[in-house]
């Protein structure tokens, strides 16, 4: 599911990966300054993650990315119904 997705993706490391067409990858900005063992900025790159993550997948659902859309569908078994998916449980831009 999207879950998954988003923390593989950012316990990759930083250089190219292997993928396939249907693989989705993403990979968020991080401050120049932060390193490894920058735990008292935890709470601050948690929620810059959160709110630049869930606007590149609104950004993905926007331009109908097949990717995307089958990933969220995957961890969502009421869309297969038609009932609301993730997407309407994406965190609001300016929050997080």
């Amino acid at each position: 599911g999207i879950v998954q997705v988003i923390g593989l993706s950012m316990l990759t490391s930083r250089v190219d990966l292997q993928t396939e067409e249907s693989d989705v990858v993403i990979r968020p900005e991080f401050p120049k300054d932060v390193r490894f063992m920058s735990w008292d900025r935890h709470t601050d790159l948690y929620r810059q993650t959160h709110r630049d993550v869930g606007t590149w997948i609104r950004g993905r659902l926007a331009a109908a990315d097949p990717r995307v859309q089958a990933v969220l569908r995957s961890g969502d078994p009421a869309a297969a119904n038609g009932s609301p998916s993730a997407k309407a449980r994406l965190p609001e831009e300016g929050t997080g």
